[in-house]
């Protein structure tokens, strides 16, 4: 490292003063009580992060719900919202269901058992990618006014939210359930006054929760709202399959710290582009920074079709946790797959609306996807999270420094990305040098300037390096144990007692300048790797350090910790389960308070071959063959398939399908199991040959100018190989 280090400084903040009582929010229970400041939620008199993640009940088996929200809380997620979306529920005029999957109370119930609360989003328009926004057809027939206050509207609006109060009535916050908040219609710009009437309604027929949220964005200034009545929440997404055009876009915003919480880009097939004479701005100081649309994966589109990465969802919810957001909420955070009921339930150009999705699939790349596969984006996100619920209450109150120099504009990738939360007197120092389809260099000898209570501290003292592609939050003046972290050069991530578990941010060894009650500092340098740092000066804490793999792994469970080789690892009825994909290596390590210990466990593998064997494009019956030619007549080409097992085993497993070709449709039985855009990578499904005696694969050919793609083949058309993905699971004692 060089002699020279280059100081990073943030600019002084004007932080609006603390509000409290001032918007009509909150509410208590027998228990507890919920409110909502101006710069964070409280519970109990306390800050409070919620950890909100996007699951949508009808969009998923019934039988997979409990394993999938154990899985959600096991990733960090303490909060489960879901859209109650209408055509589901009635999708003839007065018939309501709400059975199977579509059971609401059911549903609900489900998440408190596994230990989640619930946000409902009752619309009644919700979009999500639905037929009509969710409107049901009949309700689009009957030709009146819809998302404004027409008194016939409101009629059958009240009729609906007084279906969902019946459902959920005795699940809502003041009766102590789960249910502590409700989000009221979506994407609604400029319609304040009716959003007031929609809260009105929803608390007359019985909805009534602490916190009720619109979504606050618009293509400018936010979106007109009634004032103090409602919670605005945001999102972000680093991608956007809804542009028109076929075209790479220019970097997202949310790559930059900044002190904007509007996303400008969301929604902008349907938003309206208001006049720049339009002078209303959101009174963004009288509420919280929360979202509920920070883009766990993104939604392929037919003429759009990005493929996320694994660190894609992290580094930009990082980016925002930094920025002041004190409500993660990630949109989708578990995928699902539309119904097929009378009618085809997905959002379609057939329809009036501006893009094509696929019929059956809703993945959206999502951290748990389509059949529950475990994306990339599952293990980074749960670091941030596990970080939240150990130390949320402290950092909530925390306000966001923005960068001195900050990059020239979006194309500026040589300017190091970076800004602080703090309290003034101690914090994190937040840094992004990861950004989507671009490499940013790697920085070398930084310090950070960071304000304290005596004026500022400039860490660490030798400097440091910030490799390309990382992104990552060091603390400073952290209370531990008697004493005080100086800083680290490593990550917090969980607090067990007096044990705190750290995140290695490079391969260089981490650093740890303590201060024990004596007032003397002395800074420990520790190599990541479950070692245990023992820091007499904070009288007794101990300091683990680990290495991003080991902390991608790590579990706190039923009073547990554990560290896995690479499964997941949640809770069911109590008991720990451990679950992986494709490998039978369940091994573990479990802490038993001083250190790790080792347990292994191989499950015999499972081997299964698949054959795909060419079928008459002229047999195709498929019920639904338009899909493939949404870019026109084409050649088709089929496949069926047949699995071999060795042993013969018929566990839970996926079908990986390695293909080229525009749209991939996956019929059972002659029904539509599952669809897929082309992406460049391979498609991941439920393997549906379990249940079903014929499975077929049918693809039309990819021509060039079909769509936007950022990788694989531009043309083509052909099966490259099919395999079957076993998952493993093992119930620990």
């Amino acid at each position: 490292m060089g002699t020279e280090t280059v100081v990073y400084r943030t600019l002084p903040a004007d932080v609006p003063a603390l509000q409290e009582h001032h918007l009509n929010l909150g509410g208590s229970n027998n228990r507890e009580c919920i409110e909502v400041t101006n710069r964070y939620l409280v519970r109990n008199g306390r800050p409070w992060i919620p950890i909100m993640g996007e699951m949508h009940y009808v969009r998923v088996p019934r039988e997979q719900w409990r394993e999938s929200l154990s899985r959600m809380k096991a990733g960090g997620i303490t909060t489960v919202s879901a859209y109650v979306i209408w055509i589901y529920h009635e999708e003839e005029e007065g018939s309501f269901d709400f059975t199977g999957s579509r059971d609401l109370s059911a549903f609900v119930r489900t998440a408190q058992e596994c230990g989640l609360e619930v946000v409902l989003r009752i619309g009644p328009w919700v979009h999500g990618e639905v037929r009509n926004g969710g409107f049901p057809d009949w309700l689009i027939k009957k030709g009146i006014p819809l998302r404004r206050s027409d008194a016939r509207y409101l009629e059958y609006v009240r009729r609906f939210y007084r279906k969902i109060s019946e459902q959920v009535q005795s699940q809502l916050f003041g009766k102590d359930g789960p249910v502590w908040g409700i989000q009221l219609e979506n994407e609604l710009t400029d319609g304040a006054e009716h959003l007031l009437d929609l809260k009105r309604i929803a608390i007359q027929e019985g909805l009534r929760v602490p916190v009720y949220t619109v979504t606050g964005w618009n293509a400018r200034n936010g979106a007109k709202i009634p004032e103090k009545e409602v919670l605005p929440v945001f999102g972000g997404y680093v991608e956007a399959p809804w542009e028109q055009h076929m075209e790479k876009l220019e970097p997202s915003s949310h790559w930059f710290f900044l002190p904007d919480r509007n996303d400008s880009g969301i929604g902008k097939d349907l938003i309206a582009c208001k006049d720049a004479a339009d002078s209303y701005r959101m009174n963004y100081d009288l509420y919280p920074f929360a979202t509920c649309e920070l883009g766990g994966g993104i939604q392929p589109t037919c003429h759009r079709r990005p493929v996320m990465g694994e660190n894609d969802a992290a580094a930009a919810a990082q980016v925002a946790l930094g920025s002041g957001n004190n409500l993660p909420g990630y949109y989708m955070y578990r995928g699902g797959c539309n119904q097929i009921s009378h009618t085809t339930l997905q959002e379609s150009r057939a329809t009036g609306y501006p893009n094509d999705y696929t019929i059956r699939n809703y993945d959206f790349q999502a951290p748990l996807g389509e059949w529950g596969q475990t994306g990339g984006a599952y293990r980074k996100l749960k670091l941030q999270h596990l970080f939240l619920q150990c130390f949320g209450q402290r950092f909530a109150p925390m306000h966001a420094r923005f960068q001195e120099n900050p990059p020239g504009n979006r194309q500026d990738t040589r300017t190091l990305r970076y800004c602080v939360r703090t309290d003034g007197a101690g914090g994190y120092v937040f840094v992004n040098n990861y950004q989507r389809l671009d490499t940013l260099p790697e920085h070398r000898d930084v310090q950070f300037e960071v304000p304290v209570q005596e004026g500022v501290m400039v860490f660490p003292e030798r400097g440091m390096s910030v490799p390309s592609g990382a992104y990552f939050f060091l603390p400073y003046r952290m209370p531990m144990g008697e004493g005080m972290l100086e800083y680290a050069t490593a990550q917090p991530l969980w607090r067990e007692e007096n044990v705190w578990f750290f995140l290695a941010v490079s391969d260089a060894p981490a650093r740890y300048c303590v201060r024990g009650r004596d007032g003397h500092t002395h800074v420990h340098t520790v190599q990541a790797g479950k070692a245990v740092l023992t820091c007499a000066e904070l009288e007794g804490c101990r300091i683990v350090t680990l290495t991003p793999e080991e902390a991608e792994n790590f579990y706190p469970a039923g009073g547990e910790i554990y560290v896995t080789s690479g499964a997941e690892l949640y809770l069911q009825n109590g008991r720990p389960v451990l679950r992986r994909e494709g490998n039978p290596d369940l091994s573990y390590y479990r802490w038993n308070g001083n250190q790790f210990e080792y347990n292994e466990i191989r499950l015999p593998e499972e081997k299964q071959t698949v054959d795909a064997h060419p079928v008459p494009p002229e047999e195709f019956e498929g019920r639904w063959k338009e899909e493939l030619f949404l870019n026109g007549e084409k050649e088709i080409r089929g496949w069926r398939l047949s699995i071999h097992r060795q042993p013969d085993n018929r566990g839970e497993g996926y079908l990986e399908i390695s293909y080229v070709g525009d749209v991939l449709q996956v019929y059972a039985d002659g029904e539509l199991a599952d669809d897929e855009f082309y992406k460049g990578v391979p498609f991941v499904t439920r393997d549906v040959t379990e249940e079903a005696a014929c499975t077929e694969l049918w693809v039309s050919r990819l021509e060039p100018g079909d769509c936007y793609l950022e990788q694989g083949e531009k043309e083509g058309l052909s099966l490259l190989g099919v395999r079957r993905i076993p998952v493993y699971k093992k119930i620990l004692l």
